[in-house]
């Protein structure tokens, strides 16, 4: 079995980590591609891979097809011991959703390696469901399938699509829908079904199951443009992938090209002609590109031009301009250039660029970093914004906080940076570990009441709870490796950010009672001067800026910033040495 290359899973990590919900789906679908043609994560990579989706389950708010493909993925080789836990949260969390509940029965029979006589969580669900999700990689003869026939005319949606992936993962059993009829002819008249998720899947399966083909596409290929564009998507990827017939392939994807086309049309497009090339396809392709501004469909025929460069002459020259042009495409060009004589010009033009940078005053460190975050288009921050206001305790307009905040990033032009947000409004001390654990944040927010040595959480009755110091720091040091900076806009806070600082970049806390008007303001212009561009410490000072302009002087200096070098500035000093 061949394993998953560095730089794919490299573009995997990042995406999972730094892409929006569409580019962790696509990433997620990608991963478990991988692993249905045979490859795998190494032994080195699959923890942190794992230990990434786990946090991605958890995450509040999180997209539920992120989720879904999660449990996917932890299906191909998650481990009982790392991942079982989060799956079960994950049905807990997302109970009487039939394809998350099908997702997590098939990682949780992965992990029990099919004992599924040893799964609480099934006595939950429809035995169908759980079933046909066992299917997907538990052998037919653990399971009671006796009473698992599926008539296509009365069943649920939910049903059908479940069975159509059992179909397309090549695990169906023959005579699944009907004991007179081949999967292959009940795969066709669902390609006609009036649910658009259910055409879709029929169209998946004929993709993936090595047994059907176009004559078990239920879809007429000159009807392609009155698809639903998540229909269209599947029709297009197969077309590029596996249409026998040259010329109306060829045709086909001249049209599903044009943009006129939807972009999940295009994407799937794309991710056909990823691993396909014929005579005459560059003719579109190279057309294509320089007009696509969709960055998945980018990066796919990036990798296209790399892997078909030795087939194609012209693919070589346009793969080699990217590079130069489109730093950020370089991982997918490498990646699609392994095995052929591309490859070698690749890594001698980074290495060049390596050079170059050293000879202009970088050091060869920086130069790294700055080309591996070229791998993304542009800088993200993820910010858990957790807030409490307990009844037993005076009232906080922390809800004002939160509306400013997004209303000074709305209004932000150019900037240069995404903020996404996970608001976390009376925060019980509970949930704080799923709340650290799930975020995968790059920024800690507190908003409330603070006394000298922690923070006031709220208890089940909405009562204060007070979480100390030390506790606080030692979930952060153990759970929230990722996190950079942490702002606790609470009174009383730098005894908490003192205990903190060994562990963050960057703690920034308040030294006395702060006025509620001026912590709202300190707020909305630290995340705007971030999404600016600006640093941690240069937003801090931005931010002590705006309060001693707008309010007072007295009240900005009661902010303090701790670097992790253990230098503690309060803002006035902040901003002179800024000067």
């Amino acid at each position: 079995m061949p394993r998953i290359s560095a730089q794919q899973v490299a573009i995997i990590r990042f995406e999972l980590e730094r892409g929006n919900p569409k580019r962790k789906k696509v990433a997620l679908q990608d991963l478990c591609s991988l692993y249905r043609k045979e490859f795998f994560l190494g032994s080195d990579e699959v923890h942190g891979v794992e230990a990434t989706i786990n946090g991605l389950l958890l995450q509040t708010g999180q997209d539920l097809k992120v989720v879904r493909w999660c449990l996917n993925a932890l299906a191909q080789f998650g481990r009982y011991k790392n991942s079982e836990f989060y799956v079960n949260a994950a049905l807990k969390k997302y109970q009487g959703n039939a394809e998350i509940e099908a997702a997590g029965v098939a990682a949780l029979c992965f992990m029990r390696r099919g004992d599924v006589g040893s799964i609480e969580a099934l006595a939950d669900i429809h035995p169908t469901i759980w079933k046909l999700a066992a299917l997907q990689n538990t052998s037919p003869k653990n399971l009671d399938l006796g009473s698992l026939k599926i008539d296509i005319d009365t069943a649920e949606n939910d049903v059908l699509r479940l069975a159509l992936i059992t179909v397309g993962l090549n695990r169906d059993i023959e005579h699944l829908f009907h004991p007179k009829h081949k999967n292959g002819v009940l795969v066709k008249r669902l390609g006609e079904h009036p649910d658009d998720i259910v055409q879709q899947y029929s169209v998946w399966a004929v993709i993936e199951n090595s047994r059907l083909d176009f004559h078990d596409l239920g879809i007429q290929l000159d009807k392609i443009r009155d698809l639903k564009s998540n229909v269209q998507a599947k029709v297009y990827q197969l077309v590029a992938e596996r249409d026998p017939d040259l010329r109306r392939r060829l045709a086909i994807t001249a049209q599903g090209s044009s943009f006129e086309t939807s972009e999940d049309a295009r994407e799937g497009l794309a991710k056909g002609i990823r691993s396909s090339y014929y005579d005459g396809l560059e003719g579109i392709t190279l057309d294509w590109f320089p007009q696509e501004e969709n960055p998945i469909v980018r990066g796919h025929l990036a990798e296209h031009f790399a892997r078909f460069s030795d087939d194609c002459p012209l693919y070589q020259p346009i793969a080699l301009r990217i590079n130069e042009e489109a730093p950020s495409l370089s991982e997918r060009l490498m990646l699609g250039a392994a095995k052929t004589n591309l490859h070698s010009k690749l890594q001698a033009a980074e290495t060049i660029t390596l050079l170059d940078r050293m000879g202009n005053a970088y050091d060869l460190g920086a130069a790294i970093r700055d080309r591996i975050a070229g791998i993304g288009t542009r800088s993200a921050f993820r910010v858990l914004l957790l807030s409490a206001s307990p009844i037993d305790k005076p009232r906080m307009r922390l809800e004002e906080e939160q509306r400013n905040i997004d209303q000074r990033l709305r209004l932000l032009k150019n900037s240069s940076a995404d903020m996404h947000f996970s608001f976390e409004p009376a925060a019980r001390t509970q949930d704080l570990l799923a709340n650290v654990l799930g975020s995968y944040a790059d920024i800690f927010h507190f908003s409330g009441h603070g006394i000298s040595g922690g923070l006031i959480f709220e208890d089940a009755s909405g009562h204060h709870q007070i979480i100390y110091a030390e506790e606080i720091a030692d979930y952060l040091a153990r759970l929230g490796r990722n996190i950079k900076c942490v702002l606790l806009n609470a009174c009383f806070s730098t005894s908490l950010a003192a205990a903190l600082n060994p562990y963050v970049d960057y703690v920034i806390g308040c030294n006395s009672a702060i006025d509620d008007d001026a912590a709202i303001t300190f707020a909305g212009s630290f995340y705007v001067s971030l999404a600016g561009g600006l640093s941690f410490d240069e937003a801090f000072r931005s931010a002590a800026e705006d309060v001693a302009l707008n309010h007072s002087r007295r009240e900005a200096d009661k902010y303090a910033i701790y670097l992790r070098a253990h230098v503690t500035e309060n803002a006035e000093s902040a901003i002179e040495k800024g000067k």
